[in-house]
């Protein structure tokens, strides 16, 4: 046997492996093709991402924490390169691949895959690629657990194509305070409100956003002392106070109108401090994380006080149907769970939007819990210079008990 047709197994070996050539009847076989690139994408709910050009495996994953189960509806567009695709709940076994594109790739396809066209869409009837929308439905055991749609893409990809989530289940709605017997009641009260750069300027009250869950809750007045407090129920108006005096405090010195009174307003005095609590419209609050976003416009300043409190709620002594927020005025209570912050918005050196973020949960339930809060303000550099900085300020939101 001729040297050159052997081939030593490594460099430290001994040993030698007989190599056939090509020539003389026989094949080197070929280095097994290596696994294709797997990469992973969180694709948000009624999103779109392009995929650009590229080859391998790519995992969109949605998901799904704190929503229904149900149907969840997808859609590839424009897919002229074939594809393969599946979806499956992240952790299952992914069952068998779907395809999509067009025949003009036939010969590539079959030579990448060794799939025939048997599967691909006519470029005539389809000159933009197939479009393809798909639904992926969930069981009570998938509830807050990820959906992956999973493409592999074999041959490289073109620009337009995209994938999308066009349909999702809402989120998982928060018990009712008639299920748990408690309740949290949000407040939000402004003061010190006024225009750094304008002497004397006016500012209505929309230069002070207040947004629970995406839905705005406007302020009646930004008087010292005007707010909003938001009772996590149904829209039926069937939650009050046996007294109106002293929910958060039991003195009237140095604690605000709006921690001493559950509810106040002078009638046709539009400038008089005023909180007058409403209940929230069925499916504001979710079970899971919600999210309160205070807003100051540019050149704004005012000090926000923001109170979350889940009261014990029980039936009224008197009135039949009616249900009583307990609170400490009324002596009827066990404890109340609850957390707050004041904090002064607006910087006389800069004139920017500020953004003051609680997130929280445990909706109804007996503790609050806060899961982030910050606090978004620009911070000068240098002359002419600043940026956006974001402060992490959820170790100032302590839980504590109102005993």
């Amino acid at each position: 046997m001729a040297i050159e047709n052997i081939r030593k197994l490594n460099v430290r070996s001994p040993y030698f492996v007989e190599v056939v050539d090509e020539y003389l009847g026989g094949a080197i076989p070929p280095d097994p093709a290596p696994d294709p690139i797997t990469t992973s994408d969180s694709l948000e709910c009624s999103d779109i991402m392009y995929f650009g050009a590229w080859v391998g495996i790519r995992r969109f994953v949605l998901d799904t924490t704190d929503k229904q189960f149900g149907d969840y509806i997808f859609s590839i567009a424009n897919a002229k390169v074939p594809i393969k695709f599946t979806t499956y709940i992240e952790g299952d076994t992914p069952p068998a691949y779907d395809t999509i594109g067009l025949d003009t790739y036939a010969n590539q396809w079959l030579a990448e895959t060794g799939d025939d066209a048997s599967l691909l869409s006519s470029e005539t009837a389809n000159p933009n690629g197939v479009t393809r929308n798909f639904t992926f439905t969930t069981s009570a055991a998938d509830v807050s657990k990820n959906i992956v749609v999973e493409v592999f893409a074999p041959m490289a990809t073109e620009n337009d194509m995209s994938i999308s989530s066009t349909s999702c289940q809402p989120p998982v709605l928060a018990e009712l305070p008639s299920t748990t017997n408690f309740v949290t009641v949000i407040s939000v009260a402004v003061s010190s409100v006024y225009n750094m750069f304008v002497n004397g300027a006016t500012v209505p009250p929309s230069d002070i956003n207040i947004k629970l869950n995406g839905t705005n809750y406007p302020l009646p007045n930004v008087s010292a002392n005007s707010g909003i407090r938001l009772i996590c129920n149904d829209a039926s108006p069937d939650y009050n106070v046996l007294t109106n005096n002293f929910p958060y405090s039991r003195v009237n010195g140095g604690f605000p109108i709006h921690q001493r009174k559950w509810s106040y307003s002078t009638s046709g005095n539009a400038f008089a401090p005023t909180l007058v609590p409403q209940e929230l419209v069925s499916g504001a609050v979710t079970s899971g994380i919600n999210e309160l976003v205070i807003t100051t416009a540019a050149g704004i300043a005012c000090n926000v006080d923001v109170r979350i409190a889940n009261h014990v709620v029980s039936n009224h002594p008197l009135i039949p149907g009616q249900r009583v927020i307990n609170h400490r005025g009324d002596n009827s209570y066990n404890k109340i769970s609850m957390t707050g912050k004041s904090i002064n918005m607006g910087n006389s050196a800069l004139s920017s939007e500020e953004v003051f973020t609680v997130k929280f949960s445990n909706v109804n339930k007996k503790d609050v819990i806060i899961n982030e809060a910050t606090y978004k303000h620009e911070v000068a550099l240098n002359e002419g210079d600043s940026v956006d900085q974001i402060d992490d300020i959820i170790s100032q939101f302590p839980i504590y008990y109102i005993l």
